[in-house]
């Protein structure tokens, strides 16, 4: 009799012995009562042994004005399963976030530095973020950064939005300071099919120039305005 009870309590040792062995015995604990317990390290480890979860300490997110284009440069710390790095640009004249580029995940220990240039970027202020999605499918936001401009245009606009709906148009431009612009409205092989500002000083301020494009051919056009710090574009379609 007594040699049978000793058995029997030999049996929930070896069955214990043999979870502390399989999970770590910082990572089980006997809760109240002698039933078994995670502990939250536990299932933290857990999550992090995900296969494809993405993980980046982004450093030095940065978005910096180059004539008409933008900057945009960030450096990844401790990269793991990283696929894409989608750049994001959001601004007044935009419907919410659009995807500007990507770049594909370096991954690994050493710490990665990413290079991106939005060319030929709005005339106006600017937000961008990183959008990173991991190789399973999981996706992860970076703080949002602004590239302000401080030039001589401050906006550059057309209305109504979207446009293809109307045939008259306002173009709306911005000054921070007086300067001579050129404003010209350019077909799809860049001919100039009228000239709205002809290289003009004006003064600083908000200048609306309307078009009439109810006589213009159906399609896709261009609004080029030419300063003495660069180029800037518009689209414009034209509808029936």
């Amino acid at each position: 009799m007594e040699n049978a009870m000793k058995h029997k309590a030999v049996v929930p040792l070896v069955f214990v012995a043999l979870l502390l062995l399989a999970t770590g015995a910082s990572q089980y604990v006997p809760a109240e009562g002698g039933a078994a317990a995670f502990t939250e390290n536990a299932v933290a480890s857990i999550r992090l042994a995900d296969v494809g979860s993405p993980s980046a300490d982004i450093r030095g997110f940065t978005g910096t004005r180059q004539g008409r284009d933008v900057l945009v440069q960030w450096t990844a710390q401790r990269e793991q399963s990283v696929q894409i790095y989608e750049i994001q640009r959001a601004s007044s004249s935009s419907r919410g976030w659009e995807r500007i580029g990507s770049m594909s995940g370096v991954n690994g220990s050493m710490p990665q530095t990413y290079t991106f240039i939005d060319r030929n970027a709005p005339a106006e202020h600017l937000r961008y973020m990183l959008r990173i999605i991991g190789h399973n499918g999981d996706i992860l936001y970076s703080d949002i950064i602004t590239a302000s401009l401080e030039s001589t245009v401050s906006s550059f606009s057309v209305s109504p939005e979207p446009s293809g709906v109307a045939n008259t148009y306002i173009v709306s431009l911005g000054l921070n300071k007086p300067a001579a612009i050129s404003l010209k409205l350019v077909d799809g092989d860049g001919r100039i099919i009228r000239r709205l500002q002809a290289d003009e000083r004006l003064s600083s301020g908000v200048h609306t120039f309307p078009i009439d494009c109810s006589q213009h051919s159906p399609g896709s056009y261009a609004l080029r305005l030419e300063t003495p710090e660069g180029d800037f574009h518009r689209t414009l379609l034209i509808g029936k």
